[in-house]
């Protein structure tokens, strides 16, 4: 009995040491999400883009993305699947592939993802939520660690407006009806197009979204340089050596 106690605590050792490993081993996933609404036309489409960046973990993240929108709707994500490596901020080396996104830190090379939000033709004015979910992984399939965000979109369609059911009017009184009021009724304004995002990948994002891109920015990299200073894995580790060695040594006094 006592020797079934002494492996049934070193068996607990190791579980307490393997979650504390566990616990320890989150990802720096950095992102950052440019605009949430757009107004488009039924039959076109509304573009947004995430900023995804690897400050922190010096191992590459395996990004993948799905997303959630309404029956009928088309989404495009570019890229949908790709490593995201280690960029050190403060790095100003112009990289294909990356844009420069400003904060108080120092410059950080962010991985742009372009999402098209395609419209039916026809499809009913009104407010539309759009999903795009990000997948993070590192390691091996064994011992991967995970991470999942999700960023929500609004698209304002100026399309055909719901349809009224019929009171059993004339026909032809009711075609009347619609040209005099189609004469009377000013044209509606035609809606200016999508705010454009930045192309240029030049150190610095300069547009009208700067300061909000800053503060959410330095907030995220902020919370990820305290996780990794509040969470030593390097205490946890040292402590659970100590009390692995002391159960073993316990237990072959004993035998």
């Amino acid at each position: 009995m006592e020797r079934a106690h002494k492996v049934f605590m070193i068996v607990f050792a190791f579980v307490a040491i393997n979650s504390i490993f566990v616990a320890e081993a989150g990802l720096s996933l950095g992102s950052t999400q440019l605009r949430r609404t757009a107004e488009v036309l039924d039959g076109n489409s509304a573009r947004f883009k995430l900023l995804l960046f690897n400050a922190h973990d010096e191992q590459n993240l395996h990004i993948t993305t799905g997303y959630e929108a309404p029956e009928g709707w088309s989404v495009s994500i570019d890229p949908s699947a790709f490593a995201l490596p280690y960029r050190e901020i403060g790095d100003r080396i112009y990289e294909e592939g990356y844009e420069f996104l400003s904060t108080g830190l120092g410059d950080v090379k962010a991985r742009p993802v372009i999402i098209d939000v395609g419209v039916p033709p026809g499809e009913t004015t009104g407010s539309y939520d759009v999903k795009i979910t990000v997948n993070a992984r590192r390691g091996s399939s064994g011992v991967a660690m995970t991470q999942s965000r999700s960023y929500g979109f609004t698209v304002d369609v100026l399309g055909v407006p719901p349809q009224e059911e019929s009171q059993g009017e004339d026909p032809q009184e009711e075609s009347e009806e619609k040209e005099s009021g189609e004469s009377q009724q000013p044209k509606q304004p035609t809606p200016s197009p999508p705010m454009q995002l930045p192309q240029n990948n030049e150190p610095g994002i300069i547009d009208e979204n700067t300061t909000q891109l800053r503060e959410q920015t330095e907030q995220q990299i902020g919370n990820l340089t305290g996780m990794i200073i509040s969470n030593p894995i390097i205490a946890p580790i040292a402590l659970c050596i100590v009390l692995f060695a002391f159960l073993a040594l316990r237990y072959f006094k004993r035998i």
